[in-house]
């Protein structure tokens, strides 16, 4: 189904209704999420089973990590965050996990890490057709 006549006959859109998660209906710049941060993710979409992984962050001398997610639109039941350490960058060790339920802000400081490097999955759950928009970022220092 097309949101309009002209994009069901191959024109230009005629601005019919768009889903809400449609990530070019989002602010052009995205309020910070830490200042200072590392941008890990942005405009990050979900759907239902998905899974993303973030790349890798090197965090050598740090032993501390904030993880600060937004949830801009979201349909899903729930979006998990997972923070995941590691010393060789290919095989990660969970660390800690939390969840949002609804559309806001979440951050989460996760210390005495030993590890030097940490990354972030993202996984959404929900019913058929559900998504997410997020975005996340990290920052890390030595306590």
């Amino acid at each position: 189904m097309s949101c309009c006549k002209s994009c069901a006959t191959g024109g230009p859109c005629d601005g019919g209704p768009k889903s809400p998660l449609v990530t070019e209906d989002l602010p052009v710049a995205m309020p910070p999420v830490a200042p200072s941060g590392l941008r890990l993710a942005e405009r990050l979409g979900l759907g239902n089973g998905s899974r993303t992984v973030s790349e890798p962050v090197r965090i050598e001398g740090s032993n501390t990590v904030r993880v600060d997610v937004v949830v801009w639109e979201s349909t899903l039941a729930s979006i998990a965050i997972r923070v995941l350490a590691s010393n060789d960058a290919e095989n990660f060790t969970p660390l800690a996990e939390f969840r949002r339920t609804e559309i806001g802000y979440t951050t989460i400081r996760v210390p005495g890490i030993g590890f030097r490097f940490v990354r972030l999955t993202y996984e959404g759950t929900g019913g058929v057709g559900s998504g997410g928009v997020l975005a996340a970022s990290l920052r890390h220092w030595r306590h």
